[in-house]
């Protein structure tokens, strides 16, 4: 009796413990549950990377009860591609300290933090994805947020300490440049990108970029030829008008109102109901020597839009370059009320009313 009662016990005890610890099956199903999640993991991932953002949201959505942070980190990828930075940051925030060793979890707050415009914690968030895995792309990520965040001496300390890695990048050059435009040194970023330009493959950007280093570096000449490229090569009417416009300032810049002219007349060609275009070729002309085509290009810009103060006075400085002061006064009296505000304008209006009042002055 004594033999059967321990017997019971010993029985007892070993179902005992394994109530306690895993058996076979337990892990068997453990091990299983995670390979599914590393599979939903990887289609969602190819998924994300083809833009379609709702099959993966719903790949992740088949194991809700994961706790494998990667699938939050997914799905936080997923809102920062949709531009939902908050619910990113959000999910990112709320996960454990142990995840944050993981680079997808720096990266992807990063971006969020971008979006959200919180530039200090998106420069610190780069930074750290820079010094875990050294990259060029990464160290203009970096700079980016820091000046972003208005820490541009922050950012010159570590172009200077970290450049030496990558000699010749040409996006690290760019990055370099809108630093230094930023700190007010055009001069330097027209270096940077100068000789950024002489690589190949050169980056996206790069010709616009040297053009206005160039324009904000007062080298006029040299930016209208970048401008005139960028124009010739442009794919869309938008950006060309843009470009066009850049070309014919600088040619006014330098006083080459005769190439100035020629810029904007092709401008009122390609684009005839554009207001600043003919405002732009009245001026032009008319500081070329032409004012009778001043006239004309202003009257067509009045005609598009009456209420214009910069069109009424174009044509009324035409017709002052013809010593033809009271019609210019005539004009600028005829404004509707309210538009003509500025005090040099009232003061040049009333240096022609005194040449009508003493001819040959």
């Amino acid at each position: 009796m004594t033999r059967c009662l321990l017997t019971g016990v010993g029985m007892l005890l070993v179902v005992a413990a394994g109530c306690d610890s895993p058996g076979p099956h337990d892990t068997d199903t453990r091990l299983l549950s995670q390979t599914r999640v590393q599979v939903a993991l990887q289609l969602a991932e190819a998924q994300i990377n083809e833009g379609k953002f709702d099959r993966a949201r719903t790949t992740l959505a088949a194991h809700p009860a994961s706790d494998d942070p990667r699938v939050q980190l997914a799905l936080a990828r997923i809102d920062v591609e949709e531009g939902c930075y908050a619910p990113a940051a959000a999910r990112i925030e709320a996960l454990p300290a142990t995840t944050r060793a993981m680079p997808e979890y720096d990266e992807t707050m990063a971006v969020a933090y971008e979006g959200l415009g919180r530039w200090s914690d998106a420069a610190e968030a780069y930074e750290r994805v820079y010094r875990s895995q050294p990259s060029a792309a990464r160290l203009v990520a970096w700079l980016d947020t820091l000046v972003a965040a208005d820490r541009a001496d922050d950012a010159r300390a570590a172009l200077e300490r970290e450049r030496t890695r990558f000699p010749g990048e040409t996006c690290v050059q760019a990055a370099a440049a809108r630093l230094y435009v930023h700190l007010g040194d055009a001069d330097a970023a027209v270096r940077e990108l100068r000789s950024a330009s002489l690589q190949e493959p050169a980056p996206a950007g790069l010709r616009r970029q040297l053009a206005e280093a160039l324009t904000l570096a007062q080298e006029y000449a040299a930016a209208a030829e970048q401008w005139q490229a960028l124009a010739t090569d442009a794919g869309n009417a938008t950006d060309r008008r843009f470009y066009r416009q850049q070309q014919a300032d600088c040619y006014l810049a330098t006083g080459d109102y005769v190439s100035a002219t020629d810029v904007y007349r092709v401008m009122t060609l390609t684009d005839p109901g554009e207001l600043s275009a003919f405002i732009g070729l009245s001026t032009a002309a008319t500081a070329a020597g032409n004012p009778s085509e001043g006239i004309a290009a202003a009257e067509r810009a009045l005609r598009i839009s009456p209420r214009s103060a910069d069109a009424r006075l174009a044509l009324a400085y035409a017709y002052a370059q013809q010593d033809n002061y009271t019609k210019a006064v005539q004009v600028m009296e005829a404004a509707p009320g309210g538009i003509i505000t500025d005090a040099s304008v009232r003061e040049i209006v009333a240096r022609w009313r005194s040449s009508i009042a003493t001819p040959g002055k």
